[in-house]
């Protein structure tokens, strides 16, 4: 008679805890819901405006860091981001900052890496209007400042620590969703929401 192995049950592993070297990441739990999605006196890609549920999930309070990141590339789960100028990687005293000049690949390469995935565009906007809010940012309607966020025009550095700004928080406690660094999501870009 021969003898088969018994076949291995999938498991949903979080790679970085495999290896011990997950960073401490922070999630914030939002509560599902309706909201419209769009701007009506907006850009065309953020029109037409309409309706969208989105259910209960999870976000990270601050953007990704230097040095979080930097635990992805060390295990070889992540390529590194560009250098230069204006980015943080390799810039001394940057470690808080987030980590910018990466690609959709490679934030789908730390988030896998995490055991997470990148929000969905309505999930990120859903968190950007304070869990849907009918507003612009995630303080509310008032114009930004440099006290609400940091942005090209904050001086010389484009971008702060993460969570330096508390002011402009959504009322969740979600940092930098407007100004710092832009973000990607999982969705593909379309140029508006027609269909």
């Amino acid at each position: 008679h021969s003898r088969m192995g018994r076949a291995a049950v999938r498991v949903t592993a979080v790679p970085c805890r495999l290896a011990g070297e997950c960073p401490v990441l922070d999630f914030v739990p939002l509560a599902g819901g309706d909201f419209q999605m769009g701007n009506a006196d907006g850009q065309a890609n953020e029109q037409p405006v309409h309706r969208v549920n989105v259910p209960a999930f999870e976000i990270l309070r601050n953007e990704v860091t230097v040095a979080q990141y930097r635990l992805c590339v060390n295990a070889a789960a992540c390529d590194e981001p560009a250098t230069g100028d204006q980015f943080n990687w390799n810039t001394p005293g940057r470690d808080r900052f987030p980590v910018n000049g990466v690609s959709w690949v490679n934030a789908n390469q730390f988030a896998a890496w995490a055991g997470a995935r990148l929000p969905t565009g309505a999930e990120w906007e859903y968190a950007a209007r304070s869990q849907g809010n009918d507003q612009l940012y995630p303080w509310g309607n008032d114009a930004p400042t440099c006290d609400l966020t940091q942005n090209y025009t904050c001086g010389r550095i484009f971008t702060a620590a993460v969570c330096s700004h508390p002011l402009g928080n959504s009322a969740q406690g979600v940092c930098d969703l407007a100004g710092n660094a832009w973000e990607w999501v999982a969705d593909n870009y379309h140029r508006n929401y027609e269909n």
